[in-house]
């Protein structure tokens, strides 16, 4: 029988990053659609909502017996979810088709799940009115992989090059155009502290933000990914951040771990979420290609008094993304002069982007800039269509709560809780205090953190370690009995 997963990247069977399954594995068709649309409000719970209550009937038994086929299934999900969360379709004029471009995109993921499932026909489901083309760009795409899928408004296309190149070479309309990115990983180099993928990005990065199309990423894990794609559009690309990072509700289901790293390097596809949209060229830093040292000054220096608020309401200050709640109680913030919500930048996306700055104030240039700011600006506000995981703080204090995940063996004898701290530079004015089955972590002023442990523990084995250089802290905990 052969092998369904695939671990060893040295390996040449058909997986990809966070997508390791091989050709032998097959996934299930999804149930034929019949009528009326997929109905959205299931989506705000995520994949329980969706495979309960969006086809005909239950796909919760299939998630139970063999939860993999949503490894796959996250990726046309995850763009349905976010345009349907950011109230996309308000800007797509009546009777247009709808352009997505998967950037980064690989025979071995995105492609092969087009070629070998009915799942992307999920996003026709999802807009019932609209038709889609979809392009796969990356220099890793087969030409061979394109076409229509029976019984939708979905077609598949194929360029093999960089996102750039395709800008440059095709009439792209800002006001009906996706882009979308999923794992590309050019924020690893908080791990690896290697920049060799974010320099062979970095040029496409550029042109995204100058096109003014909403681009959508999805990342395979925070404590590397997200955090350096953060730094990266809010250090050196000076982005829009049309939606700030946050866990996506449409993830994989498959958790990788690297060998010997197992409570500590894990990943997932398309496990957090953001969206951008334009930038603000006074946040805008120009890179000389291969200058490692601007660049790590620039993806390192201290967190400062940027604010930045989303789509949907939430703010990001002095390292903190904070609720709407938060943002409320935060002094700091009150004190501070709020900006408006980022504007958004349109620009003719079949220029270079040296000519795009120095045509910004052509008066043609910018009379586009304003009919599409216009129309971006009259769209009511968009509830976010998430749970209420961010939990509220004390009114009065600009204490946050931190990101977190637990990670426990199955015989309960260990587990690791990393707490995400990117607003701490040192843990001189840290407290943890941990008893047999509560954790409290606070930083005065800054974080708060209480979690309740799934089991006791011994508070004479705590090991906590903080990275100074990853902003986390890593917690080793273990029961009495380990």
């Amino acid at each position: 029988m052969q092998p369904e997963l695939a671990l060893d990247q040295r390996g040449d069977g058909m997986y990809s990053g966070s997508f390791r399954w091989t050709e032998h594995k097959r996934f299930p068709a999804l149930p034929r659609r019949h009528g009326a649309a997929a109905p959205t409000a299931p989506l705000t719970t995520g994949w329980q909502g969706y495979l309960g209550q969006c086809h005909a009937t239950s796909l919760l038994p299939w998630a139970t017996s063999d939860p993999s086929f949503l490894d796959a299934l996250s990726f046309p999900m995850t763009l349905v979810y976010m345009t349907k969360l950011l109230n996309a379709e308000a800007a797509w004029p009546s009777g247009r088709t709808v352009t997505i471009l998967v950037v980064g995109a690989t025979v071995k993921a995105e492609q092969r799940i087009w070629a070998h499932t009915n799942y992307w026909a999920e996003i026709s489901a999802f807009y019932p009115d609209r038709s889609f083309d979809v392009w796969f760009i990356g220099p890793e795409v087969s030409l061979s992989v394109h076409g229509g899928t029976a019984g939708s408004r979905v077609t598949a296309h194929a360029y093999r090059g960089t996102t750039g190149s395709f800008l440059a070479s095709h009439d792209v309309d800002v006001a009906t155009t996706v882009v979308i990115g999923y794992n590309t990983g050019f924020g690893n180099f908080v791990e690896s502290g290697r920049y060799d993928l974010l320099w062979s990005w970095l040029p496409d990065l550029y042109d995204i933000v100058a096109s003014g199309l909403l681009a959508i990423f999805a990342c395979a894990n925070d404590y590397a990914d997200m955090n350096g794609e953060f730094a990266v559009h809010t250090r050196v690309l000076g982005s829009n951040m049309v939606y700030l990072p946050r866990d996506n509700p449409f993830s994989a289901a498959s958790h990788l771990h690297e060998d010997g790293k197992r409570e500590s390097a894990w990943s997932r596809a398309n496990s957090f979420v953001y969206a951008i949209q334009g930038g603000d060229r006074t946040r805008q830093q120009t890179l000389a290609l291969g200058d490692d040292k601007h660049l790590a000054a620039l993806l390192d220096a201290e967190v400062d008094d940027t604010h930045l608020i989303d789509r949907v309401g939430r703010h990001y200050f002095r390292g903190m993304v904070l609720s709407k709640e938060q943002a409320a109680r935060c002094k700091l913030l009150q004190q501070k002069r709020s900006s408006p919500v980022d504007r958004i930048e349109a620009a003719d996306v079949n220029k270079d982007v040296k000519d795009k700055q120095n045509d910004a104030s052509d008066s043609e240039a910018n009379q586009n800039q304003t009919r599409y700011q216009n129309a971006v600006e009259t769209l009511e506000p968009v509830p976010p269509i998430e749970e209420s995981a961010v939990k509220t703080t004390p009114c009065g204090t600009t204490e946050a709560t931190p990101h977190y995940e637990l990670i426990s063996t199955m015989d309960n004898a260990k587990m690791t809780l990393t707490i995400h701290t990117p607003a701490l530079s040192s843990v001189k004015d840290m407290a943890l205090d941990i008893s047999s089955d509560v954790l409290q972590f606070v930083v005065p002023g800054i974080y708060r953190l209480q979690v309740a442990l799934p089991w006791a523990v011994d508070n004479a084995t705590t090991r906590p370690t903080f990275s100074k250089k990853a902003r986390r802290l890593v917690i080793a905990l273990a029961s009495p009995t380990a």
